[in-house]
Order: C-alpha cells, then structure tokens, then sequence
C-alpha cells in the first residue's frame, strides 16, 4: 500500500452479489476512499482482521453468515467502524432486531437513492473521524491527569483516604436503613455529619437553606411530614456533590462552563443513588432530584413545569436560591438580605412557585432572624443537669452534630461535652427544651438554631 493509498478512508462493501458490489465501487469511485469488496461474511472478516476500516456496508441477506450476524462480528474486531445494513422491504424484522442489539449505526433500503447514500457514508465517515479525535483527546487528557497525579501524589493520597472513608460510611449506611425508626434517625445524622465534614461542602449552607425551607412549609400549613420532607430535602440537597471533582466544586456556578453546568447538574443524580436504599426517602430524593426545574418548564428536568414539580423541590428552589445569592455562589456580586429577598420575589412565576413566593415574603416580613445567619445562645456545659432534654440538635463550630434533637443528657453524656469542650477549645452552648414540655423529634439534624 502506498502512503497515498494509506491516508484515504476505508470502506468496506459486503454482498454476495457481485454487480451490487459493482455497483457500489462505481458510486464511490470519485469520494476519495480505499474501497475493499467481500461477496460473503468470513470473507471481510479476513479484511478487517488485515487492516483498519472506517466504515462498513453490508447486505443483509447472504448465505452462512447474514449481515447482522457479520456485523455483530465485525463490531468485536473494529468496534469504532461505522457499521451501515443494507435491507430489502422483507428484512425489516431483522433489521429492527439488528438496530436493538447495538450492532449498526444506520439502515439503507433497497434499491437505495444514490445520494442519499452518498451522504450516509459522508456523515458516517464524520463521526468516525470525530470518535477517532476524541480517543486521541482522552488519551492526551488521561496522560496529562497521569503527569498531574505524579506531581500530587501525596495530594491525591489524601483524597483516595477520604474518599474510603466517605464510600465506607455510605456502604454502612446502606447496610442499616431497613432497622428501626430510631436507626433511620441515627442514618440522617451521619448523612448530615458526611457533609459537614466534606471540605467543598458546607454544611453551614445547608442547615440554613433547612431553616428557611422548614419556615416556608409550616407558612403554607403543610402537614407535619410533609413540613419533614421539606426540611430534609433541603438539609441533603448538596449531598450528591461529594460525587463531584474538588476542582468543579472550587468554582462559583456562574464561573461554570457549558460541559462544567451540566457536570455540576449531576450532583442531583449523585444523591439519588446515595439515598436511593431508604425507600421511606423517597419524596426527599424526588425533591432533591428536580431541585433545578424552572416554574415556566425551562429548568432542569425540562418536561416539568408549574405544579408538576414536587413541592418540597419548589421550596428548596427559592431557600437554597436565597442562600446562594448571599454566598457569592451563584451570582458574581454578594447581596444583601433585602436585595436578595426582592431578586427571589421578581423571579415569581418564571423560576418560582407563586404560592411558595407568598409564604416566603411573608416569613422575610415576619420572622426575618431566619434570613441571617445566626447561632443561638444556649445554656453552658456547667449549668447543665441530668435529665435535660435538647430542644434543637448541637453541633460543633464545624457545623458538624454532637447530639440530636431530642436528646436527654445524662452524667455520663455531661463529662463528655466537657472533656469535648476542653480538648477542642470551643465554648459550646446548648438549647434546651422547656422542663415541662417533651421534646418533638424534627426527624433529622435541623439547625443550630430554629426559626
């Protein structure tokens, strides 16, 4: 083969007839491609196990081996060659059992219009070239991530140790949500500590998107578990982003490029197969998974709109938002509370539910202490007694959680805050619940203060 030869694109044509196969030398004489011809299966097997092939035209009908048969064989050898059947009105079955076993990129009719198959084996020869050129990028990007890993190895150390450590926590996780109801409230603290401890996380974030979005549902005179659903939707609602790159989460969202907005979408996919064992999380996944759709039906997923996206998502749409507006994360300049409240208000019936707008201008006009982000004084380690219940959950400045709602403090649980007190350095207040009242579990880690 000369070098010229070896430069052209090569196709090969497979038929048992020969003046088909004639047929088609003649039609693709003048495009510039090395042109191999087979009258039956095995041998154009014997081709392509010679030399690379860039696209295939085979018939269908042809003795011993037919063509969905040769080309199943031919996608084991040269997997990336553009496989093309040619059928007749009477193959359609086939075809169509071709088409679902992967095997074939497209179908040409007999007796097939000569320019139309022309294009056919253009577009074909496109794709290929373009598959081919993106090998050779994910080749270079591996061999450039290899040099970089190299360069990070202790870096990189770090983050594989974590990253067991996450994957371990996760997999106990999964192995005991089926216990009982107080297991599944002891699952929701880790899942809420996996958070916090995450370093492009913060858990701070979340326990404030968890306020607003709990006030907005008891505004609306939800029902107390949906009110639950709504606040542990959005406590986890980040969750899924311990499944993305660290590099992709140092940046702003309005930072992102094309192919990073849609990476970053994903996190949303991350946190269903996290939360995806607990059955009875199901409307927190759902809420988690269409946090991103749009009112006007132009979000993420695109097909739904208004009240087709679940309610704990339309809440967690207009918290997280309010949030993310004063955090520097979603828009280039850091915004007041009230310059934040007046963008989520404008945006009413375009990204946000009108009804759900209403109840969160009346929590901003009513109990604006939620819209900061405050931490409440408590009672200190030495006035506590046993027999003291939590009336919130404690967490650390870490925002990571000591103790859960609802918890009594025994002698024994008393000297462990003070040896945690002292070894850490860090004075820690805790709210405790009225003697005379009982305690109401929240069903998840909820804030270190409440609205």
């Amino acid at each position: 083969m000369t070098a010229a030869a070896a430069k052209k694109p090569v196709m090969l044509c497979v038929d048992d007839e020969q003046s088909i196969l004639n047929a088609l030398k003649r039609l693709f004489f003048h495009v510039g491609l090395d042109i191999e011809l087979a009258t039956n299966g095995q041998d154009a097997i014997r081709i392509l196990e010679s030399k690379q092939v860039h696209l295939i035209i085979s018939d269908m009908r042809m003795p011993e081996m037919n063509g969905a048969e040769f080309l199943s064989k031919a996608h084991e050898i040269q997997p990336d060659a553009y496989r093309i059947l040619m059928t007749g009105y009477s193959d359609m079955a086939s075809t169509i059992a071709a088409i679902n076993d992967g095997r074939i990129h497209r179908y040409v009719q007999k007796p097939w219009n000569n320019k139309d198959l022309l294009n056919i084996v253009k577009d074909g020869l496109k794709l290929f070239h373009l598959e081919q050129a993106n090998k050779r990028m994910q080749q270079q990007i591996s061999q450039q991530n290899k040099e970089l890993k190299e360069l990070n190895h202790n870096l990189e150390e770090m983050v594989h140790q974590r990253t067991a450590q996450l994957k371990k926590t996760l997999a106990q996780l999964r192995g005991s949500m089926a216990r009982s109801e107080q297991e599944k409230q002891n699952n929701l603290d880790i899942l809420y500590n996996v958070i916090s401890i995450h370093p492009s996380i913060s858990a701070g974030f979340a326990v404030n998107v968890a306020n607003l979005a709990k006030a907005i549902a008891e505004k609306m005179q939800l029902p107390t578990e949906d009110i639950e659903n709504v606040a542990l939707t959005a406590l986890l609602h980040e969750i899924g982003m311990i499944g993305l790159p660290a590099d992709l989460l140092k940046k702003p969202y309005y930072q992102l490029e094309g192919l990073e907005k849609q990476q970053f979408m994903e996190h949303a996919s991350h946190a269903e197969l996290i939360l995806s064992p607990a059955p009875h999380l199901r409307a927190v996944v759902e809420g988690i998974c269409c946090q991103y759709a749009h009112f006007n039906g132009n979000g993420y997923p695109a097909e739904l709109k208004d009240t087709h996206i679940p309610l704990p998502a339309r809440i967690l749409a207009v918290a997280r938002d309010y949030w993310l507006l004063m955090a520097r994360r979603s828009y280039s300049k850091v915004l007041t509370p009230k310059e934040a409240c007046t963008m989520i208000v404008r945006a009413s019936h375009s990204l946000y539910d009108p009804d759900v707008i209403n109840a969160f201008e009346a929590c901003y006009q009513k109990s604006r202490d939620i819209f900061i982000n405050s931490i409440r004084d408590g009672y200190s380690i030495d006035e506590l007694k046993p027999g003291m219940r939590l009336r919130s959950a404690l967490y650390n400045e870490a925002k990571i959680l000591l103790l859960p709602k609802g918890c009594e403090l025994t002698p024994v649980l008393i000297d462990k805050l003070k040896k945690y007190q002292r070894q850490h350095h860090q004075e820690l207040k805790i709210d405790i619940a009225p003697q005379d009242g009982a305690a109401t579990a929240f069903g998840a880690p909820t804030a270190p203060s409440e609205a």
